[in-house]
């Protein structure tokens, strides 16, 4: 069986403790708004502008509606500049700025609800 469609199997059956995911998409969000207007997020926006795709998923860099793999892609970057979201001290990891970015470019793109994009957060 694809690997994709295991993981959404088991991604319609997690139960999404949504505070987390709330607490989570709010850190995400405030993270894209202070990195949207720095290098190098306006940087690559510049750079893909041709690249951008029709499409409904938003890329906060540009406020612009946009392709999913566009807007997930520069979210991500935006997030990923201030260094701040979601980081496990122990590790440094933070799998939230390309997480959310990709889940909410795929959810706004395929009209989802939000427990449907609660549930790919969590998934991811």
């Amino acid at each position: 069986m694809n690997p994709l469609l295991i993981l959404a199997e088991h991604a319609a059956r997690v139960e999404a403790p949504a505070h987390h995911v709330r607490r989570a998409m709010v850190d995400w969000f405030a993270c894209v708004s202070a990195g949207a207007v720095h290098p190098p997020a306006t940087l690559m926006a510049r750079a893909l502008a041709e690249e951008r795709g029709a499409g409904r998923a938003m890329c906060y860099v540009d406020g612009q509606p946009s392709g999913i793999r566009h807007a997930a892609l520069l979210n991500a970057v935006a997030a990923h500049i201030v260094e701040f979201d979601d980081i496990h001290r122990d590790s440094g990891h933070h799998p939230g700025s390309v997480t959310i970015a990709a889940a909410l470019a795929a959810a706004q793109h395929h009209n989802a609800s939000l427990e449907t994009l609660h549930r790919a957060i969590t998934a991811g």
